[in-house]
Formats: C-alpha cells, sequence, structure tokens
C-alpha cells in the first residue's frame, strides 16, 4: 500500500480482491478473494482522494455492490 497526497493505493494483489469483469472501458467488477458474494463495481478515477485499487496500472473508485439481478453483457476475466 502506498499514500500519494490524499490517496491510499493498493495493486490488484495488495488488494484482496480479484478481478471478476470488465463491464466497459470505465467499469471493472471486483470480487472479494475468499467471498464469492462480495461483488462491487469499481470506476476508473486514476486521480481521485481516498482508498483506490490499481487494475493494469491505472486506479479505480470504488462505486457499489453487485445486486443479484445484476445482467448485462460483459467480458468475464479469469
Amino acid at each position: 500500500m502506498r499514500r500519494i497526497g490524499s490517496q491510499t493505493r493498493e495493486t490488484l494483489a495488495e488488494s484482496g480482491y480479484r478481478l471478476l469483469e470488465r463491464v466497459d472501458d470505465e467499469t471493472v467488477i471486483l470480487q472479494a478473494i475468499g467471498d464469492p458474494a462480495q461483488q462491487e463495481f469499481w470506476f476508473k478515477q486514476d486521480d481521485h482522494a481516498g482508498y483506490t485499487i490499481e487494475v493494469d496500472g491505472v486506479g479505480y473508485e470504488y462505486a457499489r455492490d453487485v445486486l443479484s439481478q445484476h445482467k448485462h453483457p460483459t467480458t468475464r476475466v479469469g
């Protein structure tokens, strides 16, 4: 974990999450390792204040939990 100004930043490996889906160019769904039910939308936001997870070198900010009825075309990863 590192601090950049008012941002706390972790790599995906450090965060305890894994990349589940790429929704589009700006949005990913991350899943907590060890808790498949915990799935969250994260939006690309490389320079916001607060906690950031880095996916492929770009910062993402937490947006909200994924609801169980979430259905849309996505690219599943890993």
